[in-house]
């Protein structure tokens, strides 16, 4: 299993201390009317084949073009085809901001491989 230091700063190796860390989420997909968790949105990226670029190389892409001030926790799932987000961004922020942010990742060459398991 991957180790995951989470926003708390914690490392789990294959522990399942609660949720998050069983990856059962309440909805995976970004909806802009609903914030949850004290404003995180959860988000899934897929890999689409797996040859595509590996979760572990993928979530430091994407972590790498977070705006500043914007918290985050991450997971990656046991077989590296999924990775599991909880992105908050700053307060008074714009409901669409995660979508709009992850829509701009997405367009990344280096994660073509990758999508968000929300989208249609």
């Amino acid at each position: 299993m991957t180790t995951v230091e989470f926003q708390d700063g914690e490392h789990r190796d294959g522990e399942n201390r609660g949720r998050e860390d069983r990856g059962e989420h309440r909805d995976e997909r970004c909806r802009d009317e609903k914030f949850r968790d004290g404003g995180f949105r959860e988000l899934a990226l897929v890999r689409r084949a797996p040859g595509d670029a590996p979760a572990a190389t993928a979530v430091i892409r994407v972590l790498g073009k977070l705006p500043g001030g914007w918290e985050h926790a991450w997971r990656l799932d046991e077989d590296g085809g999924r990775i599991h987000l909880r992105i908050r961004p700053p307060s008074g922020s714009p409901a669409h901001a995660v979508r709009d942010w992850l829509a701009e990742v997405l367009t990344d060459p280096a994660l073509g491989g990758w999508r968000d398991a929300g989208a249609p």
